[in-house]
């Protein structure tokens, strides 16, 4: 098993822990298990990632979205999954732009080369019967390889709008 496949068996693992709730600290607002001095920026780094991630869908920047995911990447939401392939080619049909993304509430927890993203995610977005808002739970598990922080994988829960 290679290394980057090693990581990605890592992060499902975390994905899995803490989408159940089985990690220490789960109600902590941050936890370094990795220990290290530099988690906070890690952490810092990470949340900043995400975020840019969000605003790549309302200004159209297919770059940094192919980027930002790993080649195996894999997004599940309520109702269906989707591939870094699928997610390309709907964000090219520009049926994944949006007006505005706002990601608060945000957790970050750093796992040695491993971090996992919890927050909320408000998107606003126009579609033939007027403008929405959609708000979900978004948990993205990120590995880092060398210097580069890339998205392995993610889900999101449908919330009530506030």
């Amino acid at each position: 098993m290679s290394c980057c496949s090693c990581l990605r068996s890592v992060a499902y693992g975390l994905l899995v822990a803490i989408s159940t709730g089985a990690c220490s600290g789960f109600g902590a607002s941050a936890s370094t298990p990795g220990g290290g001095h530099g988690d906070h920026d890690a952490a810092t780094t990470v949340l900043e990632l995400d975020r840019e991630w969000g605003q790549a869908y309302v200004k159209g920047d297919i770059d940094f979205v192919d980027r930002i995911l790993a080649p195996d990447w894999h997004g599940w939401t309520d109702h269906e999954g989707s591939d870094k392939a699928s997610e390309i080619a709907e964000f090219r049909a520009g049926h994944s732009r949006s007006l505005e993304n706002i990601i608060d509430n945000a957790r970050v927890r750093i796992y040695w080369d491993a971090a996992v993203v919890e927050a909320r995610e408000r998107v606003r977005f126009r579609d033939e019967s007027g403008e929405h808002w959609l708000t979900w739970h978004i948990t993205d598990v990120f590995i880092r390889n060398g210097t580069q922080w890339q998205v392995v994988t993610s889900h999101q829960s449908t919330l009530p709008n506030p």
